[in-house]
């Protein structure tokens, strides 16, 4: 299987196994591994599977810049959802617009 044949999922997945202990990401004095990365990004995707969110749902998110965020996104892509990011800095009517163009399935916010 070559590169260009595997999904998100399976990229991320070899990662892990290959690389479980050492570092993905670094927020500040915190780090995860591609280990925790992993599981965390499997759970959410659970998560939102339980909810109903399935391949091609579109998903807003709004969400500060982090560890987090990238979950968000692993999750979305693993289970093959759209992701539609929101700015925060955006006017209520911009928001608005964007959702009424997208019509999203469902709604993620992180603000932590």
């Amino acid at each position: 299987m070559g590169l260009h044949d595997m999904t998100f999922r399976d990229v991320v997945q070899k990662y892990s196994l290959h690389f479980r202990d050492r570092t993905a990401f670094v927020q500040g004095e915190r780090r995860w591994s591609f280990g925790e990365y992993v599981e965390d990004l499997n759970r959410l995707a659970a998560g939102l599977a339980s909810l109903g969110i399935r391949k091609g749902d579109r998903a807003a998110v709004l969400s500060l810049n982090s560890y987090t965020y990238f979950v968000i996104c692993g999750a979305a892509a693993c289970l093959g959802a759209v992701l539609v990011p929101l700015n925060r800095r955006s006017k209520p009517d911009e928001v608005r617009i964007i959702l009424e163009l997208c019509s999203p399935g469902s709604w993620l916010r992180n603000l932590n």
